[in-house]
């Protein structure tokens, strides 16, 4: 039928002329998973990302049992979600593959993405480059006046802790530390 010529224009490779015969099925039939499966292909193709995710996802409302959908989901947003999308990419690849177990390219796209997830975490948990903070800037100048002149109540050293307290980053006030010590 007409979903069909619509699948058949996609493989082709026209896009556009997909997107043109598939745009009055899916809005005389809101409902009709098929087309808006087809609208959301189309889209991808030209580039139209956003509105390609969306449409998929109602795809996949629609008929949660099409693997060719949440592949389709899964795929878009593992290639053009980025950090925020991969949670979702790496949930729609998993319902792909419960209902296709032999689509072993997803389990090769899964472990990227998991990957991906992994790198992100650790860059959020690293310690920011920003440098130290103004309170450990003058808590550093302050301790090396002190050490200036032989610090002979060990303040230099104190206000040295203190700035590291603050900003433990801060690799002058660390090294000016150790080599006190």
């Amino acid at each position: 039928g007409a979903a069909d010529a619509v699948a058949r224009t996609l493989a082709s490779g026209d896009a556009a002329a997909a997107l043109a015969a598939v745009e009055p099925l899916a809005r005389a039939h809101p409902s009709w998973q098929r087309a808006r499966f087809l609208r959301g292909r189309a889209l991808e193709a030209l580039g139209r990302v956003d509105e390609a995710a969306r449409e998929l996802e109602i795809s996949v409302n629609l008929a949660p049992s099409d693997a060719e959908a949440w592949r389709a989901l899964g795929g878009l947003l593992a290639r053009e979600g980025g950090a925020l999308e991969a949670d979702r990419a790496d949930e729609a690849l998993r319902n792909a593959l419960a209902l296709e177990p032999a689509w072993s390219d997803l389990r090769a796209l899964r472990a990227q993405l998991a990957q991906r997830r992994a790198g992100l975490a650790a860059a959020s948990t690293a310690p920011r480059a920003s440098g130290p903070s103004e309170k450990a800037r003058g808590l550093f100048q302050e301790a090396e006046e002190w050490i200036e002149v032989g610090d002979p109540a060990g303040l230099g050293s104190e206000q040295l802790d203190q700035a590291l307290a603050d900003s433990p980053g801060y690799v002058a006030a660390a090294v000016t530390a150790y080599s006190l010590k």
